[in-house]
């Protein structure tokens, strides 16, 4: 009997493709294919579970309720005799098994785990085809961690994508591949890339389909919706707020159902675009894989001139903290509150309303935007302005520098509010804001962008920047065109320095707070040098 191993690379489709097969079982079973069921209904997780060689219990066994090394072994005996039982009663007219699961990507990483992979594949099929499609790899990291969240997941934005790096053998396709290779061989690898243009017929089903047999191409029934399972930044956070405060190891029965709960309301309320890495990062990420990449490339797809497309400048998600956020908000609390876990757990409640205010904190600093200064949010109620204030005030003595923000925000809602007035300035007191001093940087040499993109990026990158400053960026950059150095006859020739070209005139709270902000100066990437002076008025007479 053969058999069809999918890789499922997240973010390549897997999850449309399982619907489909499970959609098209009585089709394909009629042509002799059958997608196994004793593994998974749809994504079948379970074979690459058992093969697991680490006795660890990872999110996937906590998330069906095995946490105990006995328990694991249990579900392992049943796995099998579940599988040998499918298999065996199969009619003779199957000649091919399907097995799907996005787990063959992200668990199976060591060489002991495809060791077991093959002894369980090769006990019950003679010929075995593994079918993957690749994906570019911080696009991929990217788009899977909202999926990362939704299992449990604590780590923020930026602490999931350091794990994007060659190292990893589940984003260095290069060795995923070989491990594979080691085992069943090179003709049994069927590698594809994630790019319409390369899919047959334009189409990730056709493409699937023609790997698993050419003649049924057009015969089976594409009306799957292809569901989006990211979530928004917002809609993150809290995802990452419940994991952090309801842990999915948790042995508290009643916090399994929360959990659910929570995360249906979410992804059903914040489904939409997630955290993005800025260009700088990306970058960075997608050169440490150029190695790797072009080896990749020449061996499985040597008649491709370049495997991914370089990165580019892309609009970065903005206000996370708005009143669909606030709405939201509410309403988990309200859900949690309904469950009695609030009573329960109530530890783990106020720990909910703190770890908010790291999330969002994580999150703004990663996409270096300063919540204090930068664009108000919409328009939020009196009923949210107080609950901010009562949350900033509940959490000041453990995280000062969230309840700073939260009172911030309150302050705009209630601006005359007393108590609020008398919070931000002990807050700022105590931190050593209260006064900012001003700062000019100064623009000298560089060179400008020749084409109209170069400049659109440019722009794009100064408006991130001067938001970063808390000022407006209409006007805040002073180009100076045509410059001249006076001096009088008996004073030495000044030292050869690049004339100034602008300047920007900003406030922070110290000089050094200034220069980490001006190393940040989008014209530092057009080859010149800045200059940052603390500037204050001189009063004469």
């Amino acid at each position: 009997m053969k058999a069809i191993v999918h890789i499922g690379i997240e973010t390549t489709g897997t999850s449309f493709i399982q619907r489909y097969l499970d959609l098209n079982r009585e089709k394909l079973r009629s042509a002799g294919y059958h997608f196994i069921q004793s593994a998974g209904e749809l994504n079948n997780h379970a074979v690459p579970a058992y093969c697991v060689s680490s006795k660890n219990l990872d999110d996937y066994f906590r998330g069906v309720g095995i946490t105990t090394v006995k328990e694991r072994a249990e579900f392992e005996t049943q796995f099998k005799s579940e599988f040998e039982t499918e298999l065996g009663s199969l009619p003779k007219s199957v000649h091919t098994v399907l097995i799907s699961s996005e787990h063959f990507h992200s668990r199976i990483e060591s060489a002991a785990d495809m060791d077991n992979v093959y002894r369980l594949l090769s006990s019950y099929f003679d010929d075995i085809k593994i079918v993957c499609y690749l994906r570019e790899q911080v696009t991929t990291c990217t788009k899977s961690y909202s999926t990362f969240l939704k299992s449990g997941g604590r780590d923020s934005f930026q602490k999931y994508l350091e794990k994007c790096n060659p190292g990893k053998t589940r984003y260095n396709y290069l060795d995923m591949l070989k491990n594979w290779e080691r085992c069943f061989g090179r003709d049994s690898l069927d590698v594809s890339l994630f790019a319409k243009d390369s899919f047959l017929n334009g189409s990730l089903l056709d493409d699937f389909t023609a790997k698993i047999g050419p003649s049924l191409v057009g015969t089976l029934d594409q009306n799957v919706q292809l569901e989006n399972d990211s979530l928004r930044p917002a809609g993150q956070i809290l995802m990452r707020a419940i994991n952090l405060s309801f842990p999915l190891q948790s042995k508290v029965p009643e916090v399994a159902e929360v959990r659910r709960q929570c995360k249906e309301l979410i992804s059903r309320k914040m489904a939409g675009k997630g955290q993005q890495p800025g260009l700088e990062i990306w970058q960075s990420i997608y050169d440490s894989f150029i190695v790797s990449n072009e080896k990749l490339r020449q061996e499985f797809f040597p008649d491709t001139e370049r495997l991914f497309g370089e990165p580019f400048e892309m609009e970065l998600p903005r206000n996370v903290i708005d009143e669909e956020f606030t709405e939201l908000s509410i309403e988990v609390v309200s859900l949690i509150r309904d469950s009695g876990i609030d009573i329960q757990m109530p530890r783990a409640y106020s720990r909910f309303w703190s770890v908010i205010s790291t999330c969002v904190t994580d999150v703004a600093n990663f996409q270096e935007v300063d919540i204090k200064t930068g664009p108000s949010p919409v328009t939020l109620s009196k009923k949210d302005g107080h609950m901010l204030k009562n949350v900033s005030i509940n959490i000041e003595k453990s995280n000062r520098q969230a309840a700073i923000q939260l009172m911030t925000l309150a302050a705009r809602v209630i601006p005359n509010s007393n108590v609020i007035q008398k919070k931000m300035a002990e807050y700022l007191e105590a931190a050593g804001k209260n006064k900012k001093s001003k700062f000019l940087v100064t623009y000298h040499g560089g060179e400008m962008p020749s084409n109209s993109r170069q400049l659109q990026q440019l722009s794009a990158s100064y408006e991130r920047w001067l938001l970063s400053l808390g000022i407006e960026s209409k006007g805040a950059v002073v180009q100076v065109k045509d410059n001249k150095v006076l001096q009088a006859n008996d004073v030495p020739p000044c030292a050869n320095h690049a004339p100034m070209t602008g300047y920007t005139i900003f406030q922070a709270e110290s000089l050094d707070r200034a220069i980490a902000l001006a190393k940040k100066c989008p014209h530092l990437e057009l080859g010149g040098t800045v200059e940052v002076s603390e500037i204050s008025e001189l009063a004469f007479g």
